[in-house]
């Protein structure tokens, strides 16, 4: 279970290190990433200003213009 988990988050920097494309896997990764920060957020006000950075945000952005 560790291993799938940690598997977004590789996906996600192999993309932002020019590894691999920005495909669909990167999208789904990335779409899977936010949910799971925005569940912290509603679960921890620790979490209220946290965001990703902004290749991860430019990962997702270009996912919308695609689209």
């Amino acid at each position: 279970m560790i291993a799938a988990k940690s598997n977004e988050l590789e996906i996600v920097r192999d993309a932002i290190s020019n590894a691999r494309n920005n495909d669909e896997a990167v999208q789904a990764s990335v779409s899977v990433l936010a949910e799971r920060l925005e569940r912290l957020k509603k679960r921890c006000n620790l979490f209220a200003d946290v965001e990703f950075s902004s290749d991860v945000q430019r990962l997702a952005e270009n996912a919308v213009a695609l689209s």
